[in-house]
C-alpha cells in the first residue's frame, strides 16, 4: 500500500513512536534514533523557515562551543549516538557508551520545535512537556507549590497510564 506523508507528518509519527516507547520503556537505541531523525527533519524545516526558532541543542551547543576551542568535535561528540546507531561505514566493529538520559531531552527539544513550527500539538507530544516538568521541575519556572507537590515516586510508565487518557480528553474537546 502506497501512503503520501509530508515531513512534518513523517516527523510527528517518529516523535509519537519515540514517545511510547520512552514511556513504556522500549528499547532505547530505537527510542533514540526516531527522535533524532523527527529532530532533524523538523530541525531542517526550521532551517528552511523565515522564523527560524532557537532549539535547546543549540543553545546548549552555543554553550559549549563558546568554551571549546574545537568547535567540530563538541558538535560530533553531541551527534555521537545517533550517527552511530544509522551508520556503519567509518566503523563497522564499532562500540559507543550511550547515556540513554539524553533521550529525554532531545525529545523535549523536538516536541518544542514542533509547536513552535505547526502552531498545534497532540497528546503525546503534550503528555511529554508535562512530563519534563514533572520529572525535572529545576528546569521550569514553576510555583514552589507546584513543585513541592510533585510525586518524584511516580514512574514514567505510571505517569503515562494515568495522565494520557486525561490530556487525550482535552484534545477531543
Amino acid at each position: 500500500m502506497d501512503i503520501s506523508v509530508s515531513k512534518i507528518e513523517a516527523a510527528n509519527s517518529q516523535l509519537k513512536t519515540a514517545i511510547i516507547l520512552y514511556f513504556n520503556n522500549g528499547d532505547p537505541v530505537s527510542t533514540h534514533t526516531l527522535s533524532a531523525a523527527g529532530f532533524n527533519v523538523l530541525n531542517d524545516i526550521n532551517n528552511k523557515s523565515t522564523e527560524d526558532y532557537s532549539t535547546l541543542r543549540e543553545l546548549f551547543l552555543d554553550s559549549l562551543i563558546n568554551k571549546a576551542k574545537d568547535t567540530k568535535s563538541v558538535i560530533t561528540k553531541i551527534r555521537a549516538p545517533e550517527n552511530f546507531f544509522k551508520h556503519a561505514d567509518n566503523d563497522p566493529e564499532g562500540l559507543l557508551s550511550f547515556a540513554s538520559s539524553q533521550t529525554a531531552y532531545l525529545i523535549f527539544d523536538a516536541v518544542i520545535l514542533y509547536s513552535n513550527i505547526t502552531k498545534s500539538s497532540n497528546p503525546f507530544f503534550t503528555l511529554f512537556t508535562y512530563w519534563m516538568a514533572w520529572d525535572n521541575p529545576e528546569m521550569f519556572d514553576l510555583p514552589e507549590v507546584l513543585k513541592s507537590s510533585f510525586d518524584q515516586s511516580i514512574t514514567k510508565q505510571e505517569f503515562y497510564e494515568q495522565f494520557l487518557p486525561i490530556v487525550k480528553s482535552t484534545f477531543d474537546q
